[in-house]
């Protein structure tokens, strides 16, 4: 079995008659793992040379969202697969009330309100503190790519603000099997580019190239 077919088998259900336990668990953890590999590309991003610039902040800041989200989604997966050790049917039913809520689109938010007032936690201030530090924190990231000197990709000529994705410098591991030098500049149009040159694609591949696509590339004899 090929690593699309795998993939294929564990991908989010279309409907609520599919959105079985089994799938759900499957589901995420192929996204958990996803999220990780993803986490070990952002780790080999950050400039720890240059500890306390903001470039190394903001790539640190980008490395512990990853992981957080990781986290998370391994959490809720193992929650899953606890409850439907203990009782099938409510983990059976708990996987249609998830896939339903996932599906409505807004749901999810409007839960995490309930979550905390019910609680005894201002959801009001939660956000508040949220979007402020959130805008702060794209505030800081526009004046630094603003402020950083323009260098051009080596492979299409444009310009583009130095090390403000990971598809620009280093190269990553990824970056590397998909054909691009380890010393050379990319920016992410190029990396498109070459992602749609490539024989076979997955679902994860808006994320990144994974390893398993990768791997599926290499079978049907791509680079």
């Amino acid at each position: 079995m090929t690593a699309e077919q795998i993939i294929e088998q564990a991908k989010w259900p279309e409907s609520s008659d599919e959105a079985t336990a089994d799938r759900l668990i499957v589901h995420g953890a192929r996204i958990a793992m996803a999220i990780d590999a993803e986490s070990h590309e952002l780790y080999t991003a950050v400039p720890w040379d240059h500890s306390g610039t903001e470039p190394y902040r903001a790539a640190v800041r980008r490395y512990m969202d990853s992981l957080v989200s990781m986290i998370a989604q391994a959490q809720v997966t193992i929650a899953l697969r606890e409850i439907q050790k203990s009782s099938p049917e409510q983990a059976a039913e708990l996987s249609v009330l998830l896939w339903e809520l996932t599906e409505d689109g807004g749901a999810l938010h409007e839960i995490m309100w309930d979550v905390l007032n019910e609680r005894g936690i201002d959801a009001q201030a939660v956000w508040d503190h949220a979007t402020e530090s959130a805008a702060k924190r794209a505030h800081v990231e526009a004046g630094e790519q603003g402020s950083r000197e323009m260098v051009r990709c080596d492979y299409c000529g444009e310009d583009l603000p130095s090390v403000r994705h990971r598809s620009h410098v280093p190269t990553t591991p990824n970056l590397q099997r998909m054909g691009f030098a380890a010393d050379k500049v990319v920016c992410p149009e190029c990396v498109d580019r070459r992602r749609a040159e490539q024989p076979a694609r997955c679902s994860l591949c808006v994320q990144g190239c994974t390893n398993a696509c990768v791997q599926v590339a290499r079978e049907q004899g791509g680079n």
